[in-house]
This record gives structure tokens, C-alpha cells and sequence, in this order.
């Protein structure tokens, strides 16, 4: 059981990084905004050609719905995103290693006692 919860933590740890490391790249790109040339992904490996013209970004705001922000409002909204995720994040790498702690226990006094441990 125990395996098993360490596992699904593990794989969700893994989701969020890549969300987290997706905003971060978002913010990144948002911060280097100008005009300039462009291409954007339409599908099947093609682009569009075009002129970046204007800083606004429109961004998800939660429930399936995006709003357009200036650069500096997307920024500032990015952040608050990027350190949400953080926090999820810090919270579950404490979960998984109460739970890996728990799991060494548990083999120990199965070890103690002679008892087989299966993973």
C-alpha cells in the first residue's frame, strides 16, 4: 500500500514540476516580449510567420476562463501562479518523504521479526 501511495505521490510531483517549469517558461517568454518576428504553432509541425505588435498576453484565470493583461499585470500574475505551485509542490515532497520515512519503519520491524518484505 505504501509503495503504491509513494508512487502516485511521485508521478503527481512529476506533474507539477512540469506545470511549474511551463509557467516559468511562460513568464520567461512574457518578460523578452517585443516586436519583433515570429512564428506560431498552428499543428502537424507548421507555423505562421508573424509581427509581434503588442504586449498584451491573455492568460487562464481559473474555471476556463482568460483575460488579456498588459506585460507587466501577466508577469505579476504568472508569479502568483508560479509560487502556488511551489507551495503544492513543497507540501507534497513532505507528504512523500513522511510516507518513505513510515515505509523504512514498517520494513524494519518486519526485518526485526524476521518477516519477508515485498515491494
Amino acid at each position: 500500500m505504501y509503495y503504491q501511495q509513494l508512487q502516485m505521490m511521485k508521478g503527481e510531483m512529476e506533474k507539477i514540476t512540469l506545470t511549474m517549469l511551463d509557467v516559468e517558461n511562460a513568464k520567461a517568454t512574457i518578460n523578452r516580449l517585443k516586436e519583433t518576428d515570429a512564428l506560431i504553432p498552428v499543428g502537424g509541425n507548421a507555423f505562421i510567420e508573424t509581427k509581434v505588435t503588442s504586449d498584451k498576453v491573455v492568460v487562464p484565470i481559473g474555471g476556463g476562463y482568460s483575460m488579456k493583461m498588459g506585460k507587466q499585470e501577466a508577469e505579476e500574475e504568472l508569479a502568483k501562479r508560479s509560487e502556488s505551485i511551489k507551495k503544492v509542490l513543497e507540501k507534497l515532497q513532505k507528504e512523500y518523504e513522511m510516507t518513505a520515512q513510515r515505509l523504512r519503519e514498517i520494513e524494519e520491524k518486519l526485518r526485526a521479526s524476521g518477516a519477508a518484505v515485498q515491494e
